[in-house]
């Protein structure tokens, strides 16, 4: 970042006026050598040199709107003039200069910045504060509830807990549970809500809470207890789930499978391969990448599969949702085969990797198998059920639409689907399931060309892909088609 920066310097002619100082073990003789000091943050919610530097009684001169340090400073009359217009670099060097100029107001300044930051970050009244709010939170928790999470035996410790985490020792699995329902709510801000997970396999507690508001509103009865206690009645709120200790039930007709595999990714091809061979089940692979070089590569990895394999050479636009809508649309829609699988080799190279290495591996151990045959099961599932028309990962996190929600709402419509899109619901998270092409037939029907997609880079968030994730079920109702979801024992993430 640094090496830009130092580009734009010279480009603006300011070598002579700015100058970056080597990393420091120590930077406290900074802040005491400096008079004044120039947050330039614009997003960051509470950079730690604004706490640094005001507790350390130095002038602090920050954009409003732009730090927590604005929003300390702006509350007091003496440190008030610190905060300018947001952006305003015009007004903060104003600033600057009036304080440069006068020694007496920057030391008077500079000691109610000390004053106001020392009050604003005291850590033991902080902690203290959190310590009050959560111990408030548990006395709340209704005795009613948590002996009826105790003697249901429904929660699943592997969904309502994150993988590698342990219950603190003034806890249980019960109350963990219904502190997280506390704490949360039915919050529509789902990105703030990542830790909230659901306890009971095929059970949404915010749907179900939406839906029985005046049991299960604001400090009501918790969602999963009151659905529990009423016998667990089916709704929205509610799907299948299947596994090995739960495997699909009635006839069982041949089905033609295919699956399609999109790999930006080759190296991850061998594995998918190793894990189709856990099941018994034999389905022809209709394979995409967007090079010849990756695709030589693909074609010589999975040349041992028992079925067909096809590998063909696609545009690096829609990421795995073009090369499924777009580059493979007729031997989907032709009817070849009764059931048809999507993945993808995800990998998160723009986060940490092990993150996209384990929803990978999650995703992957639910709907193929590793060790177990899951794949075995999803047709299964599909040959016991013919209106079942959509099956993914039973994932524990409960994400909502995001920054989603308009551009699925104009891809409904664009679908004729009449249906209200509810606030909560769930969807195949990471792009992954098995389908009926029929049960699909209206996302197809839509004729997406490449030119629909977004080019590369993709936003974290809110782009065309990202809402055609989320309306998949919405369009497999819309066919009179149900959902459910697969689960592989001791897999998480």
């Amino acid at each position: 970042y640094s090496t830009y920066l130092r580009e734009q310097i010279n480009r603006s002619d300011l070598q002579d006026a700015v100058v970056f100082l080597e990393p420091v073990a120590d930077i406290e003789p900074a802040y005491r050598a400096a008079d004044v000091f120039l947050m330039s943050s614009r997003l960051d919610p509470q950079p730690n040199v604004g706490i640094d530097a005001v507790t350390t009684g130095l002038p602090t001169v920050c954009f409003a709107g732009a730090c927590g340090t604005g929003e300390v400073l702006v509350t007091d009359p003496e440190t008030r003039s610190l905060v300018v217009p947001h952006l305003d670099v015009e007004a903060a060097a104003r600033e600057i200069c009036r304080l440069a100029k006068d020694t007496e107001l920057r030391k008077s300044i500079g000691r109610a910045v000390e004053r106001v930051g020392r009050s604003a970050y005291d850590a033991e009244n902080y902690a203290a504060q959190i310590d009050a709010w959560g111990c408030e939170s548990a006395a709340a928790l209704s005795s009613v509830d948590l002996e009826t999470l105790r003697f249901s035996g429904a929660i699943e410790p592997e969904l309502a807990l994150p993988p590698q985490s342990s219950l603190p020792k003034s806890a249980s699995l019960e109350q963990i549970v219904l502190l997280q329902s506390t704490v949360v709510g039915t919050s529509r801000d789902q990105v703030a809500n990542i830790y909230l997970r659901r306890a009971v396999p095929g059970f949404h507690p915010q749907a179900y809470a939406v839906a029985h508001s005046q049991e299960c509103g604001q400090g009501g009865e918790n969602p999963t207890a009151h659905w529990l206690r009423r016998g667990r009645p089916e709704g929205p709120w509610s799907h299948p789930v299947f596994s090995p200790n739960n495997l699909p039930t009635g006839s069982q007709k041949a089905l033609r499978i295919a699956l399609h595999a999109h790999f930006y990714y080759p190296d991850l091809a061998p594995e998918l391969l190793e894990r189709l061979k856990v099941n018994r089940t034999t389905c022809d692979l209709f394979v995409s990448t967007d090079t010849e070089a990756k695709a030589e590569m693909l074609r010589r990895d999975l040349a041992e599969h028992s079925g067909l394999v096809t590998v063909r050479v696609m545009p690096n636009l829609g990421r795995d949702i073009g090369p499924m809508l777009t580059g493979f649309r007729e031997e989907i829609t032709h009817g070849a085969y009764d059931l048809w699988g999507h993945v993808h080799g995800k990998k998160c190279a723009s986060t940490d990797s092990a993150v996209g290495d384990a929803w990978r591996k999650f995703l992957w151990d639910n709907l193929i198998g590793d060790k177990h045959p899951m794949l075995d099961i999803a047709v299964r599932a599909f040959a016991s059920d013919p209106k079942l028309g959509l099956v993914f990962a039973e994932d524990p996190h409960l994400v909502g639409w995001d920054a989603n929600r308009k551009k699925a709402e104009t891809l409904a419509e664009r679908m004729g689907l009449s249906l209200k899109l509810p606030d909560f619901f769930d969807f195949p998270l990471g792009t992954m399931f098995w389908f009926r092409p029929f049960a699909l037939r209206r996302l197809f029907e839509l004729g997406l060309n490449w030119g629909d997609y977004p080019e590369e880079p993709l936003p974290y968030d809110g782009s065309l892909l990202h809402a055609i994730e989320r309306i998949v079920p919405f369009v497999t109702t819309a066919e009179a088609y149900g959902f459910a979801t697969l689960r592989a024992p001791h897999s998480n993430w």
